[in-house]
């Protein structure tokens, strides 16, 4: 067994003084042995996990360069439809029914506007300046940002914080964008009217949860939720860039994100933060 890779078995320590040495010294070298697998499993993960992230880097850096092109071909035009629009809705001979129509293509303008500049900032490198940040606030100050839009629709923030509050070394504004951005994907989420939000610290890393009650994420889909513009929104409502920029945030911070199906009986996701990105109070 030992020999096709099997490092859990154990010599049986006992009989004369040599079979025990013997077997004594035989565990040892298996347990080192094994203790030397588990280190070129963890430095495996390590490297695919590093791998992934570079694909997924070099991916965002040329949907940047392509967003800039973008936005330089197709500004002014936009600005010309924008700005003709505009003088139209200023005329007096015009009914409200047309100038709530050239409203709409006002509206729609600056759609595409803003979503060729999200393009733009989710391709863009990055150099996160940091500061020590105590989660606890991060998280409350993400829950007044939504706070009216849960009320009106009757959705119960559930917020869990540990204690005492762990302090990360953060860029906070970006982590709260990360924590409401992810509130309010689960607030769209249909028929939800429960949010929960937990954290917790672990020996070599923490970890918050952000989970709903609403209809979830089918899990065919759970490899494709952090890709820009996938969206499971009906069109109009959603860029689908949202959570690829949250997943840009956390990658920038070295921690990872995950989505998952979670027991309230919608969708979950999971931040980790490694060790070297915290610090105590």
């Amino acid at each position: 067994l030992v020999e096709d890779g099997d490092r859990s078995q154990r010599a049986t320590v006992d009989g004369p003084t040599e079979y025990r040495r013997l077997a004594s010294g035989l565990n040892g070298m298996l347990d080192a042995m094994a203790e030397k697998d588990r280190d070129i499993d963890a430095r495996q993960r390590r490297e695919i996990e590093l791998e992934k992230r570079l694909r997924k880097s070099k991916k965002l850096a040329e949907l940047g360069v392509l967003a800039a092109g973008v936005a330089h071909e197709i500004g002014a035009p936009l600005t010309v439809i924008n700005g003709q629009a505009q003088r139209l809705a200023r005329r007096d001979t015009i009914g409200d029914d047309e100038r709530a129509r050239l409203g709409r293509i006002r509206g729609e303008v600056e759609r595409i506007v803003e979503i060729v500049r999200q393009l733009m900032e989710l391709g863009r490198q990055h150099n996160v300046e940091k500061g020590h940040q105590a989660l606890n606030q991060l998280i409350i100050s993400a829950s007044e940002l939504v706070e009216e839009e849960l009320e009106p629709r009757n959705i119960y923030l559930d917020i869990d914080l540990p204690s005492p509050p762990p302090h990360l070394l953060v860029n906070g504004q970006q982590i709260v964008q990360v924590l409401t951005n992810l509130l309010r994907n689960a607030a769209q989420a249909p028929d939800v009217s429960h949010i929960r939000v937990r954290a917790q610290s672990h020996s070599d890393e923490l970890t918050v949860w952000v989970e709903d009650n609403g209809s979830g994420i089918p899990t065919s889909h759970h490899h494709q939720v952090f890709d820009p513009f996938f969206t499971t929104k009906p069109v109009g409502q959603g860029s689908g860039l949202g959570l690829s920029m949250v997943h840009r945030i956390i990658n920038d911070h070295g921690g990872t994100i995950g989505v998952f199906d979670s027991a309230l009986g919608g969708a979950g996701f999971e931040i980790t933060l490694p060790l070297s990105e915290t610090a105590s109070a």
